[in-house]
């Protein structure tokens, strides 16, 4: 079920089966820019979900797994996204 997704364009959204979900940094901000080379400057949980409609057209919910990330700065203006496990 689709209908309420938006697309392209936004931080999260359904395309061609998959979840795009974008993660960003505003590398300006005073979080990103006092950290040093190594620090964990976000630390975060996220847990998606499912619904969809069964046999009967009622809604259906499921939820994923809680994950745990962490956004690590790897450079002056760079940095990447991991999961802790």
């Amino acid at each position: 079920m689709s209908e309420n997704w938006s697309g392209p364009g936004n931080e999260f959204y359904f395309d061609c089966g998959f979840i795009i979900d974008w993660k960003f940094v505003g590398i300006q901000l005073p979080g990103f820019v006092n950290a040093a080379v190594g620090d964990v400057f976000d630390d975060f949980y996220q847990q998606n979900r499912m619904v969809i409609k069964d046999c009967f057209g009622d809604l259906q919910y499921f939820h994923f797994t809680e994950r745990h990330f962490q956004k690590i700065k790897t450079g002056a203006d760079t940095w990447k996204l991991v999961e802790v496990l």
